[in-house]
């Protein structure tokens, strides 16, 4: 009797301090999704799978079945506290991290969409910070949310205007506010006020989510030429996780692709990513089989986005110009993550768009300069930095001469 009265009382406590943890991170979960996981988050879910089993066990087999519940539970143990200590060293160890683990963002699943609008911009008038494990910079915004000076609606008498349109290569992550690629297109157009150059890059926007943006926003700003750039992580990241057009709802909001149900288990676990990676499962929770029997959906998708998009400039009186855009393991490599090939074919047939591929001339840039192409990227977040805006700015330029 007084062993039963010990292990209730025993119990009441287990659960009375396992319960405030439970319910903050349910909270956290709720405010930041996943987010909320952090080292202890990952270590508690051993704690409570054990709990867990620990109370079943208990009500099951405690009175009747001592001896089953004994066994049970030294078998519950034997398992859990060890995986709890094998995940404990690789999060101590980060091994198996997501590439935005180890740029300082925690666990951020690319199938939630947040919430956020279908403009994805910068909240108006403020100033906003891009911080990453390597740098940390400064970013003001103007009324329309693009990190950029305000623009006059009304144009000059003879003036030229371009507008740049991508996502964080075009905004300038890796670089201070004045050092993005289009800031330096800028000012090699400086000595001609009739040349008016607007930068509305967002980080993690994808060419569809431009695309709404200059219909519905940008095209009151006249502008001539339309530079939107386009990448591999575009089409296997973006477009493979996100989808088309269809993202968009009609109250404003997005809705990207749903995850797999294991997502969670990924996201809390590194240790089960052993398991998933051993299936071929990448960062996307996809294998290379998965987009490769998607390609012609995805390169008709984008093609068709194109020729949409290249109408519209034309009914405009713009002139659309897609900037190919190579990542830094595309240089060292030569070639393209991304099979453009029925892209690019694609897009030579649709009138009034033209191309700028930029791998040509980085690989003849880094080659008369004797230099190698980790000098333009940062090496663990990837994006360019101030020289390698430089880079993508002549590029640009010898483009559109």
């Amino acid at each position: 009797m007084k062993e039963s009265r010990l292990t209730k009382h025993f119990n009441g406590v287990l659960i009375l301090i396992a319960l405030p943890y439970l319910v903050w991170e349910i909270y956290w979960a709720y405010k930041v999704d996943y987010a909320c996981i952090k080292w202890h988050t990952r270590l508690m879910v051993y704690v409570y799978l054990w709990i867990g089993v620990y109370l079943l066990l208990y009500y099951t087999w405690h009175q009747k079945k001592r001896l089953l519940f004994q066994l049970g539970l030294t078998v519950c143990s034997a398992i859990i506290i060890p995986l709890m200590l094998a995940e404990a060293f690789v999060s101590w160890f980060k091994i198996n991290e997501t590439f935005v683990e180890k740029i300082g963002s925690g666990y951020n699943s690319f199938y939630n969409a947040n919430g956020e609008s279908k403009y994805h911009v910068n909240p108006a008038n403020e100033t906003h910070w891009i911080t990453k494990q390597e740098y940390r910079f400064e970013r003001p915004s103007n009324s329309l949310g693009y990190s950029d000076p305000e623009w006059p609606v009304g144009k000059k008498k003879n003036e030229k205007r371009l507008l740049a349109l991508g996502d964080s290569f075009t905004e300038g992550d890796g670089a201070s506010y004045d050092s993005n690629y289009v800031s330096l297109l800028r000012k090699k157009f400086e000595s001609d006020s009739l040349v008016y150059v607007m930068n509305a890059g967002v980080c993690g926007s994808d060419p569809f989510i431009n695309y709404v943006n200059y219909a519905d926003r940008l095209v009151a700003y006249q502008p001539d030429i339309i530079l939107q750039t386009l990448s591999s992580g575009d089409i296997s990241v973006d477009l493979m996780v996100r989808g088309g057009m269809g993202r968009f709802l009609p109250n404003g909001r997005v809705q990207f692709r749903k995850g797999p149900w294991w997502e969670p288990i990924y996201a809390l676990s590194y240790l089960s990513r052993f398991y998933f990676n051993a299936l071929g499962y990448n960062q996307l929770l996809m294998r290379d089989a998965d987009i490769l029997a998607r390609k012609n959906e995805l390169d008709q998708t984008t093609i068709a986005l194109f020729a949409d998009y290249a109408a519209l400039a034309k009914k405009n009186n713009s002139q659309l110009v897609v900037v190919l855009q190579p990542f830094m393991n595309e240089v060292i490599a030569h070639n393209y993550s991304y099979d453009f090939t029925a892209i690019l074919q694609g897009l030579q047939k649709i009138d009034n768009l033209r191309m700028i591929d930029l791998l040509p001339f980085y690989a003849e840039q880094i080659k008369s300069t004797h230099t190698k192409p980790e000098v333009y990227y940062w090496p663990l977040d990837g994006h360019h930095n101030a020289k390698g805006y430089w880079m993508m700015a002549d590029g640009v330029c010898a483009g559109l001469k």
